[in-house]
């Protein structure tokens, strides 16, 4: 292993990013377990203290006599204990591993949506201008990292490859894509287990395409995912907005990514299959 010549933050840098290196994924496993542990306690002490947090956060859900039938007040926290974690591991395993910018644009992108739904959970943002924000982000997104665009669609029909190239329509119809999907799971999100439970299969069969660069944070999503959804399912925490809408942006650009960066590896009509029951129970 080299030992970096240089001092200070880079040298311990230059450290890590040798020990990922070792034995082509030896190391990298020690980092992964470190970061996905580490995101699992987080995960786990937020969701132990979700009380203080929603009280002293102002995101707590109260009963009513109309859609709201839980019978007590429970704070909405899990989506920000489950996230927040996730993107924390992303950042790091980008700082000690290969850079990849459509990581950095979807952990961005993820993070100001996540902070639209926190509004939405606190002032009940009219769905108008939740919409345009969403609508907003997924451009930007798209226009700084065009990996998250669509370009064609590789599909088996009737036993034989359909090819249909998007052409100038790439980006309009990727972005009504993805805004639909996390409308359609913010719309799903009614019931203890239903949101979190699709999170953690959606991450899990993700894992078998993923590239090296996006193995931390889809891991790490699958150990966050199973933390939080152990204690919605306790009727303890609800995941909110804020986990629907960046949980659903997060796992949809990266699949996008995924279909893209393995030259369709993973199939168009995999990925169909997988995510239809939030946007056809919508």
């Amino acid at each position: 292993m080299r030992v970096a010549a240089v001092g200070g933050k880079w040298g311990v840098v230059q450290v890590f990013r040798d020990v990922a290196a070792i034995g082509h994924g030896g190391g990298s496993w020690l980092i992964l377990l470190g970061l996905s542990l580490a995101a699992t306690l987080a995960t786990v002490v937020v969701c132990l203290n979700s009380s203080a947090l929603g009280t002293l956060m102002r995101l707590i859900d109260r009963p009513d006599i109309g859609r709201k039938l839980h019978s007590r007040d429970t704070p909405i926290v899990a989506g920000l204990a489950m996230m927040v974690p996730v993107f924390v591991i992303t950042l790091v395993a980008m700082q000690f591993g290969r850079d990849e910018p459509f990581m950095l644009a979807a952990t961005f992108a993820s993070s100001v949506v996540m902070a639209i739904g926190v509004l939405d959970d606190r002032l009940d943002v009219s769905p108008a201008w939740r919409f345009v924000g969403l609508f907003f982000l997924v451009y930007v997104a798209f226009s700084v990292e065009p990996t998250f665009v669509i370009k064609r669609l590789n599909m088996n029909f009737l036993g034989g490859e359909l090819d249909i190239p998007f052409h100038s329509l790439a980006g309009p119809i990727t972005l009504l894509m993805i805004v639909g999907f996390v409308n359609a799971v913010n719309m799903a999100d009614g019931m203890n287990g239903q949101f979190l439970g699709s999170m953690l299969i959606w991450s899990l069969l993700l894992l078998r395409y993923v590239p090296r660069a996006e193995f931390v944070a889809v891991a790490g999503l699958v150990c966050c995912a199973a933390a939080a959804l152990y204690f919605n399912l306790k009727g303890r925490v609800f995941s909110g907005s804020a986990g629907a809408y960046s949980g659903a942006l997060f796992i949809g650009l990266l699949a996008i990514s995924d279909y893209r960066e393995t030259h369709s590896t993973l199939p168009s009509v995999t990925v169909s299959i997988r995510f239809w029951l939030p946007v056809g129970d919508s």
